[in-house]
């Protein structure tokens, strides 16, 4: 069998591993999960069907740097998903909270179950 009919099966069972996976609970672990799945699926594409693998030089230094840079990417992305302040509630019509500096009736929401 050819390497390249080798691959494309290989291409072809990852991408179903990633939607039988998808379907699965995975909790904290499903971004990682995918992200790796997809990291050897893109390194099988650039390393075989665009011939990374066979060229020599500048190529592959490009290659390096492009990955770094999308990777630096990714992780400001994460860290700055997982670092954010929870959002603030502003009052309405489900038993809103006083706000703070504001007194007697302009404090409530109105309540609109009853009639």
């Amino acid at each position: 069998m050819s390497l390249l009919l080798l691959v494309g099966l290989v291409l072809v069972l990852l991408t179903t591993a990633t939607w039988l996976l998808a379907h699965l609970p995975h909790g904290r672990w499903s971004l990682p999960v995918a992200l790796v799945i997809a990291v050897v699926k893109a390194g099988l594409v650039g390393a075989i069907f665009m011939e990374l693998a066979r060229r020599r030089g500048g190529s592959k230094v490009m290659t390096a740097v492009a990955i770094v840079l999308m990777g630096t990417l990714l992780l400001f992305a994460v860290l700055e998903t997982t670092q954010r302040f929870p959002p603030a509630i502003p009052p309405g019509p489900f038993g809103a909270l006083e706000e703070p500096g504001v007194t007697g009736e302009q404090s409530r929401a109105p309540d609109w179950r009853t009639p």
